[in-house]
């Protein structure tokens, strides 16, 4: 369960004095009809979605006039919260990888008649090989020093095309490069070693040792 607008229940919930959780884990019907009935008294409901699992997968792609001058994407290996949030260690995707989604990526830009810099972020699951979308980030996003440093300068294009109404070149960005959010890398490594109880998705496993030698 997640909230579609959390500032605007914020108030009304600290009315009744319940937790504006972010993300809420179900796991059979009487706990969801639970955690639901807690927000009976406000009339206001999170939405409810179907768990996806997996890593997140970012397209990211400039649009300009409906051509998408750049486009990128990379695999988060790690996230923040471990059950899946900001982006700690992400890699650089080749254009190889499911060009056919990257394009539906575009269309989905294009029919919304976006301009400028946007990331696709899906689910994605390796052992199925499928995705589910989750949403479009219409602005720069979190693993954007992955674009620069691998060759894919998003906000220069931006700068150029938008503000100087110049399109320069743009060359093929590296795939395969890494690279990690310190700060809250070491939160979750921490988390997942010493605190793995505060982890809300029971779908997890963790080997502890794995994930202090990827770590190091």
């Amino acid at each position: 369960m997640k909230w579609r607008d959390p500032v605007s229940v914020a108030g009304k919930l600290r009315e009744i004095k319940s937790p504006l959780l972010k993300a809420e884990y179900c796991y059979t019907r009487d706990e969801l009809a639970a955690s639901l009935s807690r927000y009976h008294p406000i009339g206001k409901y999170p939405v409810v979605q179907t768990y996806a699992r997996g890593v997140g997968l970012g397209h990211m792609i400039f649009v300009y006039k409906g051509e998408a001058l750049l486009s990128f994407q990379h695999i988060r290996k790690a996230e923040w919260p471990p059950e899946g949030g900001t982006s700690t260690v992400c890699s650089s995707l080749p254009p190889s990888f499911h060009p056919e989604w990257m394009a539906q990526s575009v269309a989905l830009l294009r029919h919304i008649g976006w301009q400028g810099a946007a990331m696709v972020e899906y689910r994605y699951d390796k052992q199925t090989d499928t995705r589910a979308l989750m949403e479009i980030n219409g602005r720069f996003w979190g693993s954007l020093p992955l674009a620069y440093h691998a060759g894919a300068r998003f906000a220069w294009l931006t700068y150029s095309v938008l503000g100087l109404h110049e399109i320069p070149e743009i060359a093929e960005y590296r795939a395969g490069m890494t690279c990690r959010y310190m700060t809250p890398e070491t939160r979750r490594v921490l988390t997942m070693v010493f605190n793995p109880g505060y982890i809300k998705d029971r779908t997890l496993t963790i080997s502890k040792a794995s994930v202090v030698i990827d770590y190091i």
